[in-house]
Formats: C-alpha cells, structure tokens, sequence
C-alpha cells in the first residue's frame, strides 16, 4: 500500500530523501526548535530507540509485552483473515520502517531479539502482518552482515513457505526477501573466492 514505506523496494531514492530534509526554524513553547525541525528521519528512529519503543515494539510481536502473557512461538498456522491494522501488523510495519535503510538500526532489532519474533509473524500473523514482518525481514536482508543472523534463525523456510501460502503481496516481499539472501549467498562465495586467490 502506498502509504506503507517499509514495503515497496522499487520506492526510489527521492521519496525517501525528502525524509531527511529539516524542517522549518519554527520554535516551540519554551523558544527553542521543536524535534521535528532538528531531526531527519535517522535521527526520529534513534528516538526511538533510546527510547525503549524498539524494545517495546519487538514485545508487542510475541505479546511479552501484556502482563501474565507467554512469549508465543507457534511453528506455522493458518493465518486469520484480516485486514485491519492491530497490534501485531502495526508492530511489524513500525520495525519495517526503523529498519529500512538504517544499519545501526537494523543491528539494534537484530541484538534485541527481533528476528525470531518477525519470523513468528511471518508464520502465524493475519496476511498484513505477514506483510509487514516479511517487509522487515526484506529490509534486513538488504545488509550482507545481517544475512547470517537472519539464516540462522530460519529465515528462508519461512519464506519460502510464505510464497507458498501468503497473500499475493505477502508472496511478493517474501520473495523479495530470498532474493536478497540469494544475492548475498553469492557475494559471500564470490568473496572467498577473491580471499582464496590472494592467499595463493
């Protein structure tokens, strides 16, 4: 959906650039620039961070964040037909984001347990949360050093199941996604190689 930036990877540079344009110089009640004038979009997401909303935001996926609530970690199931925006979908929409384009970002949901609790969506949420779990498994992959973490927490099987039995959009960022993955697999090879011949 066009309203969603954490989705489309053909979104262009020029969209995302108008992001981190600063603000106008006007002030807040106490004289001094508000923090929408101060900060780009790198900056909001730090915010966040330090905030503890990343940290909130990953509990929210697996419900830790609901008092007497067990962490839920389901193999796969079949996905409940909605398309409302709750929790769980907004969530993961919000994690797609943080993690588009933002290295520091993305090794900070990596370190705080992330990856397991998206792939739990990916394998149990509604089709929007697939959605946007997949979008941010997508924007982690976009990273070379994260491709390990992602493998080893299961990442291509469940997407590639998600091609199988997602929504049509669902289907698409997971594939999106095992492309990435691919792509980087290659890189790696291509690199041990190079590796290889110079020690020659």
């Amino acid at each position: 959906q066009s309203s969603d930036r954490s989705i489309p990877p053909e979104a262009g540079k020029k969209g995302r650039d108008a992001l981190n344009v600063r603000g106008s110089t006007a002030q807040g009640p106490d004289g001094r620039r508000k923090p929408s004038d101060v900060f780009g979009s790198d900056g909001r997401r730090a915010m966040i961070q330090t905030g503890g909303g990343l940290t909130s935001l990953i509990a929210m996926l697996d419900g830790s964040n609901q008092a007497g609530k067990e962490k839920i970690n389901i193999k796969w199931s079949l996905p409940i037909e909605s398309s409302s925006v709750g929790v769980f979908e907004q969530a993961a929409a919000t994690i797609a984001e943080i993690a588009f384009n933002n290295p520091d970002m993305q090794d900070s949901i990596i370190d705080a347990g992330g990856v397991p609790c998206l792939l739990s969506t990916v394998r149990t949420g509604s089709p929007l949360g697939q959605e946007h779990a997949a979008s941010a498994i997508r924007n982690l992959a976009g990273e070379l050093e994260n491709q390990s973490a992602l493998v080893d927490c299961g990442a291509i099987p469940d997407l590639v199941q998600l091609t199988k039995i997602g929504s049509q959009r669902a289907q698409e960022v997971a594939a999106a996604g095992l492309s990435e993955l691919a792509s980087g697999a290659i890189a790696d090879k291509e690199a041990k190689a190079k590796k290889a011949q110079s020690n020659d």
